[in-house]
């Protein structure tokens, strides 16, 4: 299968639907098991210089641009699994059932397709897939925490915490 190579790029800048202009700040390249290249990664902030920690309430947006066909249902576990796994016990409680929405609407994706996570003062959290809104989740006190799945202490690949560097 021939990557679309406008999908599968990580752009220098992203524009979300509100006008908000987020500059690449950091991109990495996501590996399993060291042979097979998953994901391309994006880190984006208003502000490259202004990033202070991936947990803080700022504007910022994580783009995945896959490089293989994930299923929704492997999305959604490994939301589940990373949450639970790095949430406190009160986070988890006060947290989880807010973040149904986002983990219920994960598709399948193909090669050359692209999630886009946002995180907007006054939006909250928006994923969209390949430009289409799929869910939004407005919990002030939730929103960053969701991060945790890729960079909390117990990560789906160490890949991500590069991006932090």
């Amino acid at each position: 299968m021939q990557v679309n190579a406008i999908l599968a790029a990580i752009p220098d800048q992203v524009q979300h639907k509100n006008g908000k202009i987020f500059s690449l700040c950091a991109k990495q390249t996501v590996t399993k098991a060291f042979f097979f290249d998953i994901v391309d990664v994006g880190l984006y902030y208003p502000d490259c210089t202004s990033n202070r920690s991936i947990f803080d309430e700022q504007n910022k947006l994580l783009r995945f641009s896959y490089l293989r066909e994930v299923t929704g249902k492997q999305f959604k576990e490994g939301a589940e699994e990373f949450l639970q796994k790095n949430l406190s016990q009160e986070q988890q409680q006060h947290c989880l059932a807010s973040y149904q929405e986002i983990n219920e609407s994960y598709l399948d994706v193909q090669e050359g397709d692209f999630y886009d996570l946002f995180q907007i003062d006054e939006i909250g959290l928006d994923l969209y897939l390949n430009g289409q809104s799929l869910a939004s989740l407005d919990s002030k006190s939730c929103e960053s925490l969701y991060f945790n799945i890729w960079f909390g202490e117990e990560s789906m690949s160490a890949d991500f915490s590069k991006l932090l560097k």
